[in-house]
């Protein structure tokens, strides 16, 4: 994208299959770690908070008695729509959407579809949405 902003102390694994918009902001400490076939693609003025970690692909588990790093990677594609924003700390997990103009809290772990312009963050572990207004 045009007009972005990278930290210096971000890390982008797999950057081929890393998308940007255009002036897409990424804070420092920020991990965009993209899998060898899934993408993490991020829409036009979206903000990534400091300590964010988007993750497109992770160990497998499913096979007892071996090695959790020693497993297939599951995959999935992540997708961030535009002028949405990340809070510090948050984690997004493989396969999960982003709506456009959605808010996810500091901290918030996201697994799944976080509707547009929906404001979401966790309260003592349970996952709370609403609308942005």
């Amino acid at each position: 994208g045009r007009d972005c902003l990278i930290d210096r102390t971000s890390w982008l694994v797999n950057g081929e299959n890393i998308e940007l918009g255009d002036h897409v902001k990424v804070a420092t400490y920020t991990a965009l770690i993209a899998g060898f076939q899934s993408k993490i693609q991020i829409g036009n003025y979206a903000l990534i908070g400091p300590g964010v970690i988007v993750v497109a692909a992770n160990h497998g588990i499913a096979m007892t008695g071996v090695p959790m790093r020693d497993q297939s990677w599951t995959e999935g594609t992540v997708v961030i729509g535009e002028d949405a924003w990340l809070g510090a700390n948050s984690v997004i997990l493989p396969g999960s959407t982003i709506g456009n103009g959605a808010i996810v809290g500091a901290g918030t772990v996201v697994h799944g579809h976080i509707p547009p312009n929906t404001i979401v963050h966790q309260d003592m572990g349970a996952l709370v949405m609403r609308p942005r207004r």
